[in-house]
């Protein structure tokens, strides 16, 4: 019989959710089992409290657990850095000199700010956790912090071995101190507060010292000053002192109330000598503990507690919470961020969820793009000097940057060798040589800049996991704490680097095949699947084109233009390359106007307003080897690629004068509507500057990327599912001169209208790849995902009305035959679909509703009684709600066409062969409705 409705069961829930700082963290072997349990759908639920206790007693099941949990922790903890060899003396010396570098920016004194305005009054704030991901300068922002504040630094770190990169050396002492095993919370308690006890003591007794050498009053800041200088000298003497008195206190200690008392003591004593004892304006807290690499308390300090030692020194620091003094944890993990108070029925009291709601937010604010050689002059660079591992190094986090500005004379080459295999060991963070499936989506979310789903938590956890080892940035993290904003913003090195890793291993790290899983397992958002489809293919492309080259060179040297359009498109491409501007009259190719045009990004960077669209932006993007997201909502571009002229080769300088740009939206449905409506004019979104000089062409690209049908409605029961191979439009077309014309721009474009997503469109699609693409892009509802797909199922699920659509599923409840699927609605329009009369499962023909594309023929200046030509279209076309029958017509007509008359170009949309029959369409846009349906 279960007991989950018993109270005292939820009563030992009150208490673990209320402990509880990471439930993925703070494991034992009952824990896990319950974990087990309560994620077994339903299998496993009858079971007590007592019973999760009995089972993990039995057959050695206990220490099985415990074995395999613990043999995991290592490996999480302390990844093998397999790509990196071991450190060279002059690396290391290069280590120690950039943090001895002077410390560049003042992000130390908005930390200091912004803990200056925190309120301390209650349990559990007054400490906070500064959460960021690896090389991001935590460390050296909290040493920089010494100088403004008098602080006591802990450094819980392992020692450095000769494959570790980080700094500074750990406290040892103190690390093994607090790192010691207890067999209940009291004794560690007690432990910790005999630490703190010996520690305010021993430094009170310093601080006198240092007074007797003066009369009068000290001021604060000289005493900081002072301390701070004590500490590079005899840091490591004091800790050991502070340990030998701690560990022999803590034995003379009868209980933890006792230590409890003299530690807080102790430490008014100290607060109350500095205040008394010097000059100058004090803050609120005069004194700042931070503890570094605080992930290593994480770990529960004996099997049978919940409890963590980080639970343990935050409950001690809470006892200081009336006293001038402040804790800072620095973290790479959320899992040092205190969570949320739970709700409902396993909540605790309302006092100490009320409390929760006050702890402090972590910290996200370290510098960025803070290089000492920023900001560059644009017009005096050059295509080589923006390749140098030295010059990209200058954006993003201080790491890679600090790194070669610490190189020992002479020693520079060794350490650029080092910086990009370096960055592929950060990104990766294999584990015995393996990398995760975290690791793999950090490599490929560099590159294309995943969208992940923010309402499921384990996209999450992803997150999480991301900024905890994988280089990923933490933006922001709201009071709440129940998420955090983060992503990976342009950093050229972590992407070149990650270029890198998709180049030395492509079936690892194959970006289709990681999309793919990220997708399917629900992590990314869907709503973005369209262009992060696009986004793809356009990197897939530089990468071939860059390894066609020849050359052993990075990715961030970049390709001409002309071997990106080859590789994108393949065959196909010789008839862009052919093409003409078809809003001048200019009759120079494509081939000849961009032969010396030069594509460079490895990965992409998201715009926040309209800035995006711009000549400056571009070429700034250029810079930092990105291409550029247009904000939501953007006019006409979704993204673009920045284009350089270099008629003097690599040395051309980067004005804008020899910039532009290949713009590009991205659809996700076939053709819907006329060119007119979907063509891109720089004039409108203001690319390029009026009264530009020169008379820059630029490129338009609409990739109209068409999408799997949604679920077609079972015709029988168990008949669910769409076909093995959706279909998909399969065109390329390039707007003809006269078609879509702006006389008043004096910019020549050049138009790719590409319909589909398939190996008949883009070269870099494969054949067999063409069914992973469009179950990608597949519009699927959330009946896809219901674990019963029969008809009469999803009938049900339907009647619940999640949504209405035609048929008997939603409209059963009313007598209407335009409703409930028995007759077909006639509307007034120029395209036809199929609707399934859900009485009889037949399918016939029907009629969509009305589209706006002659509408657009006349605002375009077209003649409205022009005639479509023929559009070829299989059953499964018509799960869509519509699809039109073409793009804008052109005067010019294509002979090649069925209907003796000739067609205009581009209106013809033939979708891939696929199994049913088909139907021959044929529309008068003057009559507005179908002309003849022919079967065949």
């Amino acid at each position: 019989m279960s007991n989950f409705d018993d109270d005292s069961w939820h009563t030992k829930q009150d208490v673990y959710v209320r402990n509880s700082v990471d439930p993925h963290m703070q494991m034992t072997p009952e824990h896990i089992i319950k974990e087990i349990v309560l994620s077994s759908n339903g299998a496993l639920n009858a079971m007590s409290w007592n019973e999760y206790r009995s089972l993990v007693a039995e057959h050695g099941v206990k220490d099985m657990i415990m074995a395999a949990w613990n043999a995991a922790r290592r490996k999480q903890q302390r990844p093998t850095l397999d790509l990196l060899p071991d450190i060279p003396p002059e690396k290391s010396k290069a280590i120690r000199s950039a943090w001895d570098k002077p410390y560049v920016g003042d992000y130390h004194k908005l930390l200091l700010s912004n803990i200056s305005r925190m309120i301390c009054e209650v349990d559990y704030t007054n400490t906070v956790t500064m959460l960021q991901s690896s090389g991001n300068g935590k460390s050296r922002q909290l040493r920089e912090l010494e100088t403004l504040v008098f602080t006591l630094p802990f450094h819980y770190g392992k020692s450095t071995d000769a494959k570790d990169f980080s700094w500074p050396q750990p406290d040892i002492e103190v690390r093994n101190f607090f790192l010691q095993e207890a067999d209940t919370v009291d004794a560690l308690r007690l432990a910790y507060y005999s630490f703190f006890k010996c520690l305010f003591e021993e430094v009170l007794s310093e601080l006198k010292e240092y007074a007797s050498k003066s009369e009068c009053k000290y001021k604060y800041m000289d005493l900081v000053g002072w301390w701070r200088q004590r500490l590079e000298v005899e840091r490591r003497q004091l800790y050991i002192k502070i340990d030998i008195a701690a560990r022999k206190l803590q034995k003379s200690y009868a209980a933890v109330d006792a230590a409890e008392n003299d530690a807080l003591q102790a430490l008014r004593t100290l607060c109350t000598y500095i205040k008394d004892n010097t000059s100058g304006t004090l803050s609120d807290k005069i004194i700042i503990m931070y503890f570094d690499e605080a992930d290593t308390l994480t770990k529960t300090f004996a099997p049978q507690f919940i409890k963590t030692r980080y639970d343990v020194l935050c409950s001690v620091l809470y006892v200081f919470k009336k006293q001038p003094v402040f804790g800072i944890f620095l973290s790479t993990a959320m899992r040092l961020a205190p969570q949320p108070a739970p709700t409902g029925r396993l909540a605790p009291s309302a006092r100490i969820a009320m409390e929760i709601k006050l702890i402090q937010a972590p910290i996200t604010e370290t510098p960025f793009d803070c290089s000492p050689n920023l900001p560059v002059d644009p017009d005096s660079l050059t295509l080589d000097q923006i390749s140098k591992i030295s010059f990209m190094a200058r954006f993003g986090r201080p790491l890679f940057w600090s790194l070669i500005a610490g190189a020992p004379e002479g020693k520079e080459r060794q350490i650029l060798d080092a910086i990009i295999p370096f960055a592929r060991a950060k990104i990766t963070c294999p584990t015995d040589g393996q990398t995760s499936a975290a690791g793999r989506a950090a490599v490929i979310d560099i590159r294309l800049m995943l969208d992940y789903e923010p309402r499921r938590q384990l996209a999450r956890d992803r997150e999480s996991e991301l900024v905890a080892s994988h280089m990923r940035i933490a933006y922001s993290v709201p009071q709440s704490r129940e998420y955090m904003r983060s992503g990976y913003p342009s950093e050229p090195i972590l992407a070149e680097a990650a270029a890198q890793q998709m180049r030395a291993n492509p079936e690892e790290f194959s970006a289709l095949r990681i999309v793919e899983e990220n997708i399917t397992g629900g992590l990314i958002d869907r709503g973005e699947r369209g262009e992060l489809v696009a986004r793809l293919l356009v990197t897939l492309a530089l990468d071939r084109a860059v390894k066609r080259s020849g050359h052993d060179v990075s990715c961030s040297r970049g390709v001409s233009l002309i071997a990106f359009i080859e590789e994108l498109f393949g065959d196909r491409a010789e008839h862009i390359l052919d093409s003409i501007p078809d809003n001048t009259k200019s009759k120079v190719t494509f081939r000849e106007a961009f032969k010396h045009a030069w594509v460079r990004f490895t990965h992409f960077g998201k715009m926040g307003d309209a800035t995006g669209t711009t000549l400056a932006a571009a070429r700034a993007a250029f810079i930092r080897c990105m291409a550029i997201i247009c904000r939501s909502g953007q006019m006409l571009v979704d993204f673009l690629l920045p284009i350089f002229f270099c008629p003097d080769g690599a040395k051309s300088l980067l004005t804008e004068a020899n910039m532009s740009a290949l713009l590009i939206q991205v659809k996700r449905r076939a053709a819907k509507g006329a060119q007119a409506k979907y063509a891109i004019n720089q004039s409108i979104i203001g690319f390029f500057p009026d009264g530009t000089a020169n008379q820059q062409p630029y490129v338009t690209l609409v990739m109209e990327l068409g999408v799997q049908p949604k679920m077609p409605q079972a015709l029988a029961e168990g008949i669910a599912t769409p076909a093995a191979v959706p279909p998909t439009p399969s065109k390329l077309d390039i707007a003809a001169q006269g078609r879509l014309h702006y006389a008043t721009d004096v910019h020549p474009r050049y138009s790719i209208f590409a319909y589909g997503c398939s190996d008949t469109v883009y070269g870099v699609i494969a054949p067999d790849e063409r069914a992973r693409y469009q179950n990608i892009l597949a519009s699927r509802d959330f009946l896809h995902e219901h674990p019963r797909q029969t008809h009469r199922s999803l009938d049900a699920v339907k009647r619940l009305k999640p949504f209405f659509s035609i048929g008997l599923s939603s409209y059963h409840w009313i007598q209407d035959a335009k409703l409930d699927g028995a007759q077909a609605i006639e509307y007034p329009t120029n395209t036809q679909s199929i609707s399934q009369d859900a009485r009889t499962g037949e399918h016939r023909d029907r009629a969509s509703p009305p589209t706006s594309q002659l509408s657009n023929m006349v605002e375009a200046g077209y003649d409205a009684e022009y005639k479509p030509a023929v559009t070829v279209y299989t059953d499964e076309d018509f799960a869509e709600d519509s699809v039109d029958v073409g793009s804008l017509p052109d005067p010019a007509r294509d002979p090649t066409t069925s209907d003796g008359e000739g067609a205009p170009v581009g209106d013809r949309h033939l979708f891939s062969p696929t199994p049913g029959r088909k139907r021959a369409i044929s529309v008068t846009a003057e009559e507005g409705t179908p002309k003849k349906i022919e079967k065949n």
